[in-house]
């Protein structure tokens, strides 16, 4: 427990909020808009739900990816294997915390219409969202090699440098 206060207070995490903060505006934006204001002839709610929900998600975390990647985790790495990583949890989440909300808010609001019941499910969703998606972002996306690692890797590199001399101090008394 002591452990996961910690990671919640971290830099990281603050960096984290402010960046989804900016996602959340936007995507929330292009969901609620989409949803209340693009009234598609003859398509359900549903329907309309699962597209703007969907179109929120996929533009605002690409501008996610981006600031996070520099921002937030401040990562060196390539960019295409965590951008693949970063997608993988992005879609668990997404289909975890909306596929959750709907018929948890459904259950509480059942009484009201269907417009409110998935507007308050896409609030729900995003603090879903948000929590799932810390934890995947900081665990597999954008995770740093463990210090076992690079100290193994710092330890190759010094017995090759030892064989190398090895071998050019044999060379020379040859």
């Amino acid at each position: 427990m002591k452990k996961l206060i910690q990671w919640l207070y971290s830099v990281t995490f603050v960096r984290f909020v402010m960046v989804g903060v900016v996602n959340t505006v936007v995507g929330m934006a292009i969901m609620f808009g989409g949803y209340n204001l693009l009234r598609v002839p003859y398509w359900p709610d549903t329907a309309r739900y699962w597209l703007f929900s969907a179109l929120g998600y996929v533009l605002s975390s690409l501008m996610s990816f981006f600031l996070n990647k520099s921002f937030t985790f401040r990562s060196k790495e390539k960019m295409w294997p965590e951008f693949w990583r970063f997608g993988v949890v992005i879609a668990i989440c997404y289909g975890i915390a909306y596929g959750a909300a709907r018929p948890l808010v459904q259950s509480l609001l059942s009484g009201q219409s269907k417009s409110l019941q998935d507007n308050v499910a896409y609030v729900a969703g995003a603090v879903i969202f948000t929590l799932l998606n810390f934890a995947g972002q900081r665990l597999f996306a954008f995770r740093k090699k463990q210090i076992t690692e690079i100290e193994q890797e710092i330890e190759q590199e010094i017995e090759e440098k030892i064989e190398e001399k090895k071998q050019g101090a044999h060379d020379d008394n040859d």
